[in-house]
Formats: C-alpha cells, structure tokens, sequence
C-alpha cells in the first residue's frame, strides 16, 4: 500500500509540475505576442486616423472655395438687385462723428 501512496503521490507532483510548466510557457507566449499584437492594432488605427485626416482635409479646402465664392461682392451685389435693394443716393448717407461718451460696442446695455 505504501507503494502504490508513492506511486500516486509523485504522479500528483509529476501532473502538478507538467501544468505549472504548460502554463509558464503560456504565459511567456502571451507576453512576447501581445506587444506584436498591440503593434498590428495600432498600425490599423493609425491608418484610419490618416485616412480621416485627409477627408477632413479635402472637406476643410471645399469649404474655403464655398466661403471664396460666397463673399464675392459681384454675387452679393447681383442678390441685392435680385431682392430689389439698391445703393444710397447721396442724400441717403448720413456720416456721424464718433464723441467719447458715447458707448459704440453696446457694453452699457
């Protein structure tokens, strides 16, 4: 009986030593892949972020060209005769002086 103790007594530390071993080596695995891992998912976010930038980009240059052709003062002019406006006679001016107790940016309101 004590034979067959030691028998199941070393291959409880035999099992014990094989699965304290397996998972070292796993462990190892693991950490030398995931940097490699880490680095393949960054380069796949990093070229999704260039991707957008260059959208964001191409739509920031097609906003500059609308703003351009809105603030063209032949197409505002055309809109004003479109809606029937038209510039001041002379008379129409009136030019006023600016005085030191008058507040000109409202910040007494």
């Amino acid at each position: 009986m004590s034979g067959q103790r030691t028998r199941l007594v070393s291959s409880r530390r035999v099992f014990g030593t094989c699965l304290s071993s397996a998972i070292l080596v796993l462990l190892g695995i693991l950490l030398y892949l995931w940097p490699h891992m880490r680095l393949v998912e960054l380069g796949y976010e990093h070229r999704e972020l260039r991707t957008q930038r260059e959208r964001l980009l191409q739509q920031r240059k097609e906003y500059e060209v609308e703003i351009a052709s809105l603030h063209r003062l032949g197409r505002i002019e055309k809109m004003a005769e479109e809606m029937g406006l038209r510039a001041p006679r002379v008379a129409q001016v009136i030019y006023l002086r600016e005085t030191a107790d008058v507040d000109t940016h409202g910040a007494g309101r």
